[in-house]
């Protein structure tokens, strides 16, 4: 849909629209965030590991990691006003860019989605009778997910 850009208001209301289901999927990301990180006690970033990561409620990450992922939808319906935004450089130009653009928002939403795989993972080590086999699981998951990555 092509923005009216002579005034018209059913054009500028839905790109509007669009801009406040960006709003709210990046303060959706944000409680996501929040919530994988432990809530109102957080842990930081570097200490999601084994330790770290499995003293969060699995609760939280299980939320956390689903509210990540099911915001995705919320993204894609964002792209369209940085394409409107785009769109005088080019209608070619603005596709490829929002499409790299959009490939790299669908990743996090996937990353985040991931974390309850990681949470259960921390979970299982450190159980008592959890033997080798987990921790080389957690490994292999680890250097899967680096290789995706990076």
């Amino acid at each position: 849909m092509h923005v009216d850009r002579s005034g018209g208001t059913e054009s500028s209301t839905a790109l509007r629209v669009s801009g406040l289901i960006a709003v709210a999927a990046g303060v959706t990301n944000a409680v996501a965030d929040f919530l994988l990180r432990g809530g109102p006690a957080p842990i930081s970033a570097a200490e999601i590991t084994s330790e770290g990561l499995g003293s969060v409620p699995f609760d939280l990450i299980l939320a956390g990691s689903i509210l990540g992922a099911a915001v995705l939808p919320l993204w894609m319906a964002a792209l369209w006003p940085v394409f409107e935004a785009l769109r005088p450089a080019g209608a070619r130009s603005a596709a490829i860019l929002v499409l790299l653009f959009g490939y790299g928002m669908a990743i996090v939403p996937g990353y985040h989605g991931a974390y309850v795989l990681y949470g259960t993972g921390y979970w299982l080590d450190g159980l008592d009778d959890a033997g080798p086999s987990t921790g080389e699981a957690i490994e292999r998951m680890l250097a899967h997910h680096d290789a995706l990555l990076f």
